[in-house]
C-alpha cells in the first residue's frame, strides 16, 4: 500500500520521472483499494482539476467522502465541503 502511494506521488509530481497523471491515478487507485485514504484525497484533487484524467466531480466527492468517513484523513473534509458548496448535491 505505501509503495503504491509512493509511486502515485512520484508520477504525479514528476520526481525522477516525467510527470504522468494517468499513471499516478492508476497507482492511487490501487492504493485506495488497499484502504489508503491519503491517495483518495490526492486522486480526488486530480479529478477536480482534470489533471491528465477526465474531470469527474462525482468521483472526486465520493473519494473525499470515503476518506473523511474513515476519520484518518482530515484533509479530505475541506475539499469535500468546498465541492459540495460549489456544486451542491449533484457533485
Amino acid at each position: 500500500m505505501q509503495a503504491q502511494a509512493a509511486l502515485g506521488e512520484i508520477y504525479e509530481l514528476g520526481q525522477g520521472v516525467k510527470a504522468d497523471y494517468k499513471e499516478a491515478a492508476g497507482w492511487y487507485r490501487r492504493a485506495i483499494e488497499q484502504g489508503e485514504t491519503r491517495c483518495a484525497t490526492r486522486l480526488g484533487a486530480m479529478l477536480l482539476r482534470g489533471e491528465g484524467i477526465e474531470r469527474d466531480m462525482q468521483e472526486a466527492a465520493k473519494l473525499w467522502t470515503w476518506a473523511a468517513e474513515r476519520g484518518k484523513c482530515v484533509r479530505a473534509i475541506r475539499p469535500c465541503r468546498t465541492a459540495y458548496d460549489r456544486y451542491g448535491r449533484s457533485a
